[in-house]
């Protein structure tokens, strides 16, 4: 039993000794763990790795990205022989393509990054004064994006073989000692004051013709208007003519018609009133008569029979030429009521004919009028619009 104490004892002692030799560590994301020493050597990055202690090693190789700053400690003169200072800041990182990383761990393992940043500083300074060799000084400072991927592009070689790559390159500032740059300030500001004096004063050119245009469109539909309004004031003032014309003929036409029925109705009374007449005197013939044969003797019958006779005759003439007279009168009286329709339909003839030429007289006047109000309207446009273009163009 004591044996078997003594075995479990160092078992458990060759467990806890052989554990000893073993060990492990978290690495961060930022980072990449070189494994390094007995068997294949071995990377990690974000995960637990363990290892044999006493017979492997842990290395690390900072992946975060840090920043440089760069300057050029004296002026350098430029493509166009201007001497400049740059400052600026490059964002650098380690490359984890395959190759280039091993390079990096070789040249900065277990180094911060500050001290990175101090050994590439002269490699980026060097670079940094190469372009600005290479181009003159106005291209440099109006476009200063070519200016950093021409950097950039030049100096990625250099950091490839370091284990680095460029994440980014700005330019802080440039400075140069005889006021070039703010001489071509100053010119661009006066090239962009007069573009946009230019650009104002075409506006103001453009506002001008436009308002010159909308004024001649108003012109142009008030007009169309007023002659609108005059046409069709003429189409009334020749409506109302034509109904006066028609209502004066209507009511010539109606006095015809009264005078005609008049003069009928009078010349039916004078029928009427001559048959009376005549009635009575025949009345009055038989009463002479009848008195007659009965106070005449009868001797004196032939006599009477021959004056009745020739009172007969006369009574008979005398009627006849009434007739005749009745006749003629009437005849007087058609002749005279048509000669008055006849000179009231060429009264109203005459009204009509003269309603439509004052009619046609006010249209043509109206017309007349409005194409005069028309072409002085449209004069004055145009001389506005004219000394409008003259302005403009002067300014």
């Amino acid at each position: 039993m004591f044996s078997n104490i003594l075995v479990t004892v160092a078992i458990v002692l060759g467990i806890i000794v052989l554990l000893s030799f073993f060990s492990y560590v978290r690495v961060p994301v930022n980072k990449m763990a070189f494994i390094s020493g007995v068997g294949k050597n071995r990377v990690a990055r974000g995960k637990l790795v363990v290892y044999l202690r006493f017979f492997e090693r842990v290395d690390y190789l900072d992946l975060s990205v840090f920043s440089v700053d760069v300057n050029t400690a004296v002026a350098v003169p430029t493509n166009d022989f201007i001497n400049i200072k740059v400052d600026a800041v490059v964002n650098l990182q380690v490359d984890e393509t395959a190759g280039i990383l091993e390079i990096a761990a070789k040249n900065f393992l277990n180094r911060k990054s500050s001290d990175i940043a101090t050994s590439v500083k002269d490699v980026l300074e060097g670079n940094l004064r190469e372009i600005v060799g290479q181009m003159q000084l106005k291209e440099i400072v109006q476009n200063r994006k070519n200016f950093n991927e021409k950097v950039q592009e030049n100096v990625a070689p250099d950091l490839r073989e370091m284990g680095l790559k460029v994440i980014s390159f700005n330019v802080q500032n440039f400075q140069e000692d005889k006021q070039v740059i703010e001489n071509l300030g100053a010119e661009n500001i006066s090239k962009i004051s007069k573009e946009a004096s230019i650009a104002r004063a075409e506006a103001d050119k453009e506002i001008e013709i436009a308002k010159a245009n909308a004024n001649k469109e108003a012109m142009d539909i008030k007009l169309k208007t007023e002659q609108e309004i005059a046409e069709k004031e003429n189409a009334l003032a020749i409506k109302k003519a034509e109904l006066k014309v028609k209502a004066d003929t209507e009511k010539a036409k109606a006095d015809v018609t009264y005078e005609l029925e008049k003069e009928r109705k009078r010349k039916e009374i004078e029928e009427v009133s001559g048959q009376s007449n005549l009635v009575r005197e025949q009345k009055a013939i038989e009463t002479n008569k009848a008195k007659y044969e009965a106070e005449t003797i009868v001797p004196k019958q032939a006599d009477a029979e021959a004056r009745k006779v020739e009172k007969t005759k006369e009574a008979e003439a005398k009627k006849i030429e009434e007739q005749q007279y009745a006749e003629a009168k009437l005849y007087k009286e058609q002749r005279e009521a048509e000669a008055i329709k006849l000179r009231a339909l060429a009264e109203a003839e005459a009204i009509r004919e003269k309603a439509l030429a004052e009619a046609e007289a006010t249209r043509q006047k109206g017309l007349a009028e409005a194409e005069s109000r028309k072409a002085l309207l449209l004069a004055e446009a145009e001389g506005l619009k004219r000394k409008r273009t003259c302005r403009g163009r002067s300014s």
